[in-house]
């Protein structure tokens, strides 16, 4: 394929006995029946990988990226310490941009351009040999684990869905069980899917679901901290219900709610969860060969509005706009990614999987069209990168950008320097040449994805 083909686009009390013991006796039964062709000690220069994915966090809302309406400090050293990207982009809803992020698929070709929740019950399950994310490392022989959010099945028809999409521990959200989505909560009182089946010991007003999310990672890296291990965070933080956290003070009965304080809130306490798993690596003295990447799932609700500096910046969450699919990306390999650097190519979750196979060296076993590119180069400080295009996808409306330009399915074209807000579309044939240039481009790719 030449370089200049429109087609290529190289140019995420309880009783801490028993919950551990759970989560020990499946890593048993899982670690004793893998195959290990190496470990993770002296000599191996693959790297654990610890992806974490906040659940609606769009760009304006990390220090680091000039966001001033949260604090956010643990994501602000990661970034200040490793490699943060400026233009890094995902599809603006939960359900297309995970299966996208795990199969390393555009929507128009592995099939999700809505979410889940949409279908009928019947249809609410991914095929998990298309989000097998888990079984490119564990060909590698990596230990696998996720914990948070699932929402890609219902256990109570799928309880092995996890295990099948290739994780060899698992503690999720359950997010429906035999019908009811409301009868367990990922925040309070939090209804768990724990290594195949309900864990009812967290199932208690006092336990908050993040919390039993973050111990269950801490103790899977403790336990492998021998053994290459992948573990992906698919955090339920700051999703709506908004909530007060551990460290907020609990509301009067009567007490309006106030979306924007307790949003506020639920970022500072994401943004601790992920300094006490950066903080466990520390202790674990296995900081320096992990990769931690932190990004988010889509843009912040729309009914949060959030600042950098003066400049008000509403949520985008379900739009196509910049505000629905620009999100954070942070990559913190001490050692080895580029300390303090940011990298302004462009991004998008189709490059994970590739990237993730380079690394781990997976090697390829199926015959997959992968939209993504490998960005272990850039990782390691090695250039590289040359996407000269991104892919964003809602229902039928699509999108192609670049680093300026950006045109949607039905022929608008915006200029998304001079009119960052995209409120004035440039008419075909209008703009000057660099626009129309523009256009015949962007034009090709978007008849090339097909």
């Amino acid at each position: 394929m030449a370089a200049d083909d429109p087609s290529n686009p190289v140019r995420t009390g309880v009783s801490r006995r028993r919950f551990l013991q759970g989560a020990a006796a499946g890593a048993a039964g899982a670690t004793f029946g893998h195959v290990l062709p190496g470990c993770a000690g002296e000599g191996d220069e693959r790297p654990n990988v610890v992806l974490i994915m906040a659940d609606d966090l769009g760009y304006e809302c990390l220090g680091c990226n000039g966001g001033t309406s949260y604090q956010t400090p643990v994501l602000d050293e990661l970034a200040a310490t490793g490699l943060r990207f400026t233009r890094a982009y995902v599809n603006p809803l939960c359900t297309p941009s995970r299966v996208q992020l795990m199969s390393g698929q555009y929507p128009f070709r592995n099939g999700w351009t809505g979410n889940l929740t949409e279908l009928p019950r019947q249809q609410r399950v991914a095929d998990a040999g298309l989000i097998d994310l888990g079984v490119v490392f564990k060909r590698a022989g990596y230990v696998t684990a996720v914990a948070g959010k699932w929402q890609l099945a219902s256990f109570a028809d799928h309880p092995d869905h996890a295990t099948r999409a290739g994780f060899d521990e698992h503690c999720l959200w359950t997010w429906e069980y035999k019908g009811y989505r409301e009868a367990y909560f990922r925040y309070w009182k939090p209804g768990v899917w724990q290594n195949g089946d309900l864990n009812l010991d967290v199932y208690r007003e006092e336990i908050f679901g993040p919390d039993v999310f973050s111990d269950f990672l801490v103790d899977f890296m403790q336990r492998n901290r021998e053994l290459p291990f992948f573990a992906y965070y698919p955090m339920v933080l700051p999703h709506r219900p908004w909530v007060h956290t551990p460290d907020m003070p609990r509301p009067l009965l009567m007490e309006p709610k106030d979306p924007q304080r307790l949003f506020a809130g639920m970022v500072a306490y994401l943004d601790k969860l992920v300094g006490r798993l950066t903080r466990t690596l520390d202790e674990l003295g296995i900081r320096k060969r992990t990769l931690v990447l932190f990004t988010s799932d889509n843009g912040t609700p729309v009914e949060i509005t959030s600042f950098m500096g003066e400049v008000a910046v509403p949520g985008g969450k379900g739009q196509l706009t910049r505000t629905g699919a620009h999100v954070p990306l942070i990559a913190s390999w001490p050692g080895t990614t580029p300390a303090g650097e940011i990298c302004e190519d462009l991004t998008d979750s189709t490059d994970f999987r590739p990237t993730f196979t380079a690394l781990a060296g997976a090697g390829s076993s199926d015959d997959r069209t992968l939209d993504g590119i490998d960005l272990a180069p850039v990782l390691r400080g090695e250039g590289g990168h040359a996407r000269t295009w991104v892919h964003v996808q809602l229902g039928d409306e699509r999108v192609v950008r670049d680093r300026r330009w950006k045109l949607f399915h039905d022929g608008r074209l915006f200029d998304t320097v001079g009119d960052p807000q995209e409120r004035r579309p440039i008419a075909p044939g209008a703009g000057g040449a660099e626009a129309r240039a523009a256009r015949e481009r962007l034009q090709a790719v978007l008849a090339s994805l097909r």
